[in-house]
């Protein structure tokens, strides 16, 4: 397990690193969206059966150059993986209509599929 970056990224293309397991630091993003609820006076709204709640996202796998080539072009386009616009759609105070339901469907889109269809490309 281990952060990707430039670094990860040419050991895998040298031969040094074979697989890697790791998240990004854009997956926080979500639970920044539901902290900003409970902050915002809305955190009732988020809780199941009254509990705080743990939101599980998907680790990422390299197993290629070409797997590491794809990701480091995603986390370094202009665009990251949540946008402004994700957010605030799972948030009460910008969408009234926002759930918890809504906020743990985005936070486990975080493929690399979903964050391609996210962004229309």
């Amino acid at each position: 397990y281990t952060s990707m970056n430039e670094v990860s990224a040419a050991a895998t293309k040298d031969g040094t690193l074979n697989f890697l397991v790791a998240t990004y630091p854009e997956q926080i993003a979500p639970a920044v969206a539901l902290l900003y609820n409970h902050m915002s006076g809305n955190g009732s709204d988020f809780r199941a059966n009254g509990k705080a709640v743990s939101v599980e996202q998907p680790l990422v796998t390299w197993q290629s150059p070409d797997d590491a080539d794809k990701w480091m072009a995603l986390l370094n386009a202009e665009e990251p993986p949540y946008s402004g616009e994700d957010l605030r759609a799972v948030i009460k105070a910008f969408n009234p209509a926002a759930t918890l339901e809504d906020l743990v469907a985005l936070a486990e889109a975080c493929t690399y599929e979903d964050i391609v269809a996210r962004r229309g490309k």
